[in-house]
């Protein structure tokens, strides 16, 4: 997160455990302090929930058979207004119009700076873990649909990740991840007995379907397309998951109709196309300029020195 996101400007970066820990130590010195100063904190976390909990930030999905509601729009708003009592804060509460949000890729708030590393070792753990970071593409991008069947083709069980990687006892597993929002491609190794091994046979696997050593069947291409349709419809399956996705995609900056739309993109994909995307992307996801982050345990910190 701190290699990726700009350090002054992102919420995602202001919300992780480093960064919350010098709040967290004051906010419990403070409270150990006394009633006054106790009090004080108090007061603080009120007017920070006055500022927060106002109609205008909210918005609100409901699902169901409306039709059974007599008068369906009045009663929800009777329902979700908040009761008057003596104790409401009419200070606290406007009549200020909401905005929906469409896009919320506009709030992923990137740090431009690229080929950025951090290695840590902690004690706590047996095996080691990699992020590896690069620039992706949006929801929708030509290349999204082509991109998402060569990940899929090649992170495929018992496909060349999960046998040169898993299957060689380098890794435990290992995932590669295209984010719309934050507009970020990742490579992830989890549970790792030799990090270093695992990215270099990663690296050779992407390689070698580059340079054209290595290809890709048609049955392959159509295997890694079946299993992507299967994906994006079972999530989609029962009426509630449907209507909440269906909700849930204007933030994302995405049509409700966007799963009808990717699945027609996929099925034209070509092994020309995918051979384009992995080129294209997935190549520089293992090149110098990716952002690097690997974490170890304390006694294999020095065999991390590969990575110079």
């Amino acid at each position: 997160t701190e290699l990726n996101y700009d350090s002054k400007q992102s919420n995602r970066v202001a919300t992780t455990a480093l960064r919350q820990w010098p709040f967290l130590e004051s906010t419990v010195a403070r409270l150990s302090k006394g009633e006054d100063e106790a009090e004080k904190v108090v007061n603080d976390l009120k007017e920070i929930r006055s500022k927060l909990v106002q109609r205008k930030n909210m918005q609100v999905f409901v699902a169901g058979n409306l039709k059974d509601i007599p008068e369906p729009m009045q009663t929800l708003v009777d329902a979700l207004n908040p009761p008057t009592t003596a104790t409401t804060n009419s200070e606290n509460l406007t009549t200020e119009k909401g905005e929906l949000l469409t896009d919320i890729s506009d709030f992923f708030t990137r740090s431009s700076n690229t080929g950025r590393a951090a290695v840590c070792s902690l004690s706590a753990i047996e095996s080691s873990f990699l992020s590896l970071t690069a620039s992706g593409v949006g929801a929708y991008d030509p290349n999204h649909a082509s991109l998402l069947v060569a990940i899929e083709y090649l992170t495929a069980l018992e496909g060349d990740f999960w046998v040169k990687l898993r299957g060689a006892g380098l890794t435990y597993g290992s995932s590669i991840s295209n984010n719309t929002e934050s507009k970020l491609l990742k490579f992830g190794l989890f549970k790792c007995t030799d990090v270093v091994s695992a990215f270099k046979a990663a690296s050779q696997i992407v390689t070698d379907y580059a340079s054209g050593e290595s290809t890709i069947p048609h049955v392959g291409l159509e295997s890694a397309k079946s299993s992507l349709a299967y994906s994006i419809i079972s999530g989609v399956s029962t009426k509630l998951s449907a209507a909440s996705q269906a909700w849930s995609s204007s933030y994302l900056g995405k049509k409700v109709d966007y799963d009808k739309w990717i699945l027609s993109e996929i099925s034209k994909v070509t092994v020309e196309d995918v051979m384009s995307s992995l080129v294209k992307y997935l190549i520089p996801l293992f090149d110098t300029q990716s952002n690097l982050s690997v974490t170890c345990p304390a006694n294999k910190f020095r065999d991390q020195m590969g990575w110079q």
